[in-house]
């Protein structure tokens, strides 16, 4: 075998069936193939006796690169046991992906934020321990490929029942650095009075937890699962929903590297790709988190609908075997096993309800049979003529809003009581709109908040700065202008604003609006009562549709306890202002202030 070459060969021995003690050998010029083919073999019918001879064994040791490699204690992907020593879902991974890339690894414990801020700086080359990957991260870092999927979830004490969608009051708990915190940030500006506690590691936040200290914890699904089992089982749980764990983010995990070594970002994602497809990262999840099945709602939706479908046509062709004597019982059966379904469900024929489990009874308050299916359900007329021919009907789905509710629905043609009829089920799914509608929200506010930081931080002038705040209000579609504004400046020695920018407002506006004095109109009352507020049009006497044009007022003062400095006039179509968007206006107030 000459230096340098690339190959691995192993030599076996059957030790059982018609061939037992008989040798045989595979040879491999992948040597990270080889490493998966050893360890992926069912050792209870080999015996493998190995000779390995490539470079890559041969050199490493006796003159090999070693990684700098850093990561936060975070069980189970980084820990050290009762005897002292580094173990782990990463560290495992890490020493595979080191040595079948040619390198040698040295892992150094730290805390989170330490860690990353290695990379930064460059002392460190690698960052292990359930790193997510985000759209900030990967400017900074080369991610390898993602290795696991997993997201954030919430976990609470399972003496307690706490609703997520209103947290006020509450006290969360955070790893300092971690996207949980980002996450809690975004979440206090949403829910009055929440406040966030940030701790060095998870293990102290789920300590804090168990003792009352805090009322909830942000962290990484696969990690809570493995701390729960391990040290809280009975005390602590994950809130879950119909379908699974509610995760705030999906997420994947992957290893960030530092951004001037593109030779082991190569390298790693080789050797991953190869550890993939072996089978072997599914090995490391059985031996470190256990089997933990995924949750897809939709999947299961889907699964529960086609299920459904199968047993009604066997069902049905049964009707067709025994069309005297078996057709009452069958006809039990199916309703028995429609009336067992999760959801609501409706069997329709001519577009009118000749069946409803109990589900929909309660859902709808539909008792009475034989109605016309649009007398329930708040239908569209091409969703009641879907629903009343059953001929061409295929299975299929759309989405329906009732009496301020979401429904999923799902349709598809049986034979009810030997006649073509449509089956018609929903689901529930208004908390989860509601839910991603509120993030998507949040999202939008948190883009406009950040541009707002960098217009305070970055402009020229105060003018400037009031401008480009002004434009980025009015293009936030949530708060409903008219695209529409002004700004005012407060002189103290006149104790009155002057206009000092507008935006798409008629001349005769700006001229009436060019000084107002402290308490005057709607923009001096606002300042002389140094609050946020919201005035429908007509609901103050100094303006008139005469004088005006039709709109409501939101108000935006930029004041602190030395004095005012300026106000904010925005025209919306908006009959109410949300309490989410006016926490919104408050920080975009506070961030004006510090500019000027």
């Amino acid at each position: 075998m000459n230096p340098g070459s690339n190959f691995c060969i192993i030599f076996f021995m059957e030790t059982a069936g018609a061939r037992e003690g008989a040798w045989g050998a595979k040879v491999y010029r992948n040597p990270v193939r080889c490493i998966l083919y050893m360890v992926t073999q069912n050792t209870r019918s080999l015996i493998c006796v190995l000779t390995i001879v490539f470079t890559l064994f041969l050199a490493p040791f006796s003159g090999a690169e070693e990684l700098n490699i850093v990561g936060a204690p975070y069980e189970p992907f980084i820990f050290v046991d009762r005897d002292g020593k580094l173990k782990g879902f990463d560290v495992d991974l890490i020493n595979l992906l080191c040595t079948s890339s040619g390198y040698t690894c040295h892992i150094k414990l730290t805390t989170f934020k330490d860690a990353l801020d290695s990379l930064r700086n460059g002392s460190a080359d690698v960052a292990i321990g359930a790193i997510y990957i985000t759209e900030e991260r990967k400017r900074e870092f080369l991610f390898t490929e993602p290795y696991l999927d997993t997201g954030l979830v919430t976990v609470v004490r399972t003496d307690r029942d706490i609703d997520i969608s209103d947290l006020k009051g509450r006290t969360i708990g955070v790893k300092l650095g971690a996207t949980g915190e980002r996450i809690a940030e975004k979440l206090a500006l949403s829910h009055k009075g929440l406040s966030i506690r940030r701790f060095l590691s998870t293990e102290d936040s789920f300590e804090a937890l168990a003792r009352g200290e805090v009322d909830l914890v942000l962290n990484d699904y696969l990690n809570s699962v493995y701390l729960i089992l391990q040290r809280y089982p009975g005390q602590l749980k994950v809130i879950k929903g119909l379908w699974g764990p509610v995760f705030f983010q999906k997420t994947q995990l992957a290893y960030p590297i530092r951004k001037g070594r593109p030779d082991i970002h190569e390298k790693f994602n080789q050797v991953l790709s190869e550890v993939k497809k072996s089978g072997l990262i599914e090995r490391f999840k059985q031996n470190w988190f256990g089997i933990m099945p995924s949750w897809n709602y939709i999947k299961t939706l889907q699964t529960t609908v086609l299920v459904f479908a199968g047993a009604v046509v066997f069902i049905t062709f049964l009707f067709f075997i025994y069309r005297n004597r078996q057709l009452r019982k069958h006809s039990q059966n199916l309703q028995g096993l429609l009336k067992e379904l999760p959801g609501a469900v409706f069997v329709l024929q001519n577009g009118r309800i000749v069946y409803s489990n109990p589900t929909a009874r309660e859902m709808f308050n539909s008792p009475t049979l034989d109605l016309p299916v649009e007398t329930v359900l708040s239908l569209k007329e091409e969703q009641k003529q879907l629903l009343r021919d059953t001929t061409p009907l295929k299975a299929g789905s759309f989405e329906l809003r009732h009496k301020g509710r979401f429904y999923a629905c799902y349709y598809n043609p049986i034979e009810f009581n030997n006649r073509p009829s449509v089956q018609l089920l929903l689901f529930d799914i208004t908390a989860e709109r509601t839910a991603n509608e509120s993030l998507r929200r949040l999202y939008r506010f948190q883009e406009a908040y950040n541009e707002i930081l960098r217009v305070c931080t970055e402009a020229e002038t105060i003018e400037a700065l009031l401008r480009e705040v002004l434009e980025e209000l009015l293009a936030i579609d949530f708060l409903g202008t008219e695209g529409r504004g002004m700004v005012f400046r407060y002189k103290e020695e006149l104790k009155a604003l002057e206009l000092v920018v507008s935006h798409n407002v008629p001349e005769h506006i700006i001229e009436k609006c060019k000084k107002v004095n402290e308490g005057d109109c709607l923009c001096g009352l606002a300042i002389k009562e140094r609050r946020i507020m919201f005035i429908p049009q007509g609901a103050y006497p100094g303006h008139s549709e005469e004088d005006d044009f039709p709109h409501n007022h939101y108000l935006i003062p930029v004041y602190d306890n030395e004095g005012v400095y300026a106000l904010f006039n925005l025209y919306t179509k908006k009959e109410t202002i949300e309490p989410q968007e006016e926490g919104f206006a408050m920080a975009v107030a506070t961030a004006v202030r510090n500019g000027i």
